[in-house]
């Protein structure tokens, strides 16, 4: 592991942070004081001795209060849950078929989850953790409910200006039955990989890549493997700015050759803090995927390409029983040559966080 460029704090600013998670920690806002620690260990990156204080904060921290719980909730609205085709016609080598392009259809839903987190450092700087986690989404359409439940474990290493990742994961997707669908239901197990590294002049760079491998209980034909890679470089901007410039590849090889693609990303995001509390984001992507086989009923394999804009609004003096709530919206219009996967829908979450 290379040492990443020297970024200093201002020693009075450095102590005040450091102040400001001892006093957070105190009032039992453990979260947020561990937050700030390792913040300050991936910043305040060419003072050695300032560096290891930080460390062993963390690590005192951390074997204080090795569990801690969170739990989430989030309301969900879509002006296309079930993401509709917005064609009319399905034209294939065997005849024109309706697909009910008017069918488009708006949901509300609701989703809440809940985790614990077990944390150790058994060295400065060396961390091994457990993460087991549910979530529900609950829509009045039977067919859109699922539960996730899903266990991680992870290894870290924080060091000066940089931290990698390490997880494995195992997780299942449940639906309800409903009568004449045949069971959605899934098994994923999976390996990830991520970094992050603070650059010079406040830049940082991330990468992250990962493997998921996906059985269906009664869809074999989706079966199968998904490799990605992402990279990303942020930059401040103006006062309280940051840019993010983003890309990635991906790859999935299922049973059914028709469903396995190879694909894009790219993106590009603002997000600025306020030094009044608003804080704001705005973020574009476009996305490609070539299928590799010919669709059933057609000449020709499928191609995709999405384009997404998303926004986010949170303000940190405005609380429900002490939660930050954020609301986010993206709209996505996704273009197809296969007719049954053009749509398009605006989603937004106003989502509650709270760790204890």
């Amino acid at each position: 592991m290379t040492a990443a460029p020297s970024a200093a704090l201002e020693p009075s600013v450095a102590l005040q942070h450091l102040q400001k998670a001892q006093s957070d920690a105190k009032a039992g806002k453990f979260n947020s004081a561990t937050s700030r620690l390792e913040w300050l260990i991936q910043t305040d990156t060419d003072n050695a001795s300032r560096t290891a204080i930080y460390h062993k904060a963390l690590r005192q921290l951390v074997t204080q209060k090795p569990l801690t719980f969170a739990a989430t909730g989030a309301v969900l609205s879509s002006t296309n849950v079930r993401q509709s085709s917005s064609e009319d016609i399905f034209h294939t080598d065997i005849g024109d078929f309706t697909i009910g392009g008017d069918d488009d259809t708006a949901g509300l839903g609701v989703r809440i989850g809940a985790s614990a987190n077990w944390r150790h450092f058994y060295a400065l700087g060396r961390e091994v953790s457990v993460t087991a986690k549910i979530s529900t989404s609950y829509y009045d359409d039977i067919s859109l409910r699922s539960t996730t439940p899903t266990v991680t474990f992870s290894h870290r290493w924080l060091g000066a200006g940089a931290r990698y990742t390490v997880s494995a994961f195992a997780a299942d997707t449940i639906y309800p039955s409903v009568a004449g669908r045949t069971a959605p239901d899934s098994t994923a197990v999976g390996a990830m990989f991520q970094s992050l590294h603070t650059l010079s002049e406040g830049r940082s760079a991330s990468l992250n890549v990962s493997w998921v491998e996906r059985s269906y209980d009664e869809r074999p034909h989706l079966d199968g493997t998904t490799l990605s890679f992402g990279a990303g470089l942020t930059v401040p901007i103006w006062d309280k700015g940051k840019v993010t410039v983003s890309g990635g590849w991906s790859a999935a090889s299922l049973n059914a050759d028709h469903l396995s693609y190879d694909g894009a990303r790219i993106g590009v995001g603002y997000a600025h803090q306020a030094a009044g509390g608003l804080g704001w984001s705005v973020n574009y992507s476009k996305a490609w995927r070539d299928y590799r086989d010919i669709f059933t009923a057609l000449s020709y394999a499928r191609a995709d390409d999405v384009d997404t804009l998303s926004i986010g609004l949170s303000h940190r003096d405005i609380k429900i029983r002490g939660m930050v709530p954020r609301l986010t919206c993206s709209a996505r219009q996704q273009t197809s040559n296969v007719a049954l996967y053009t749509y398009d829908s605006v989603d937004c979450s106003m989502s509650l966080n709270h760790a204890f």
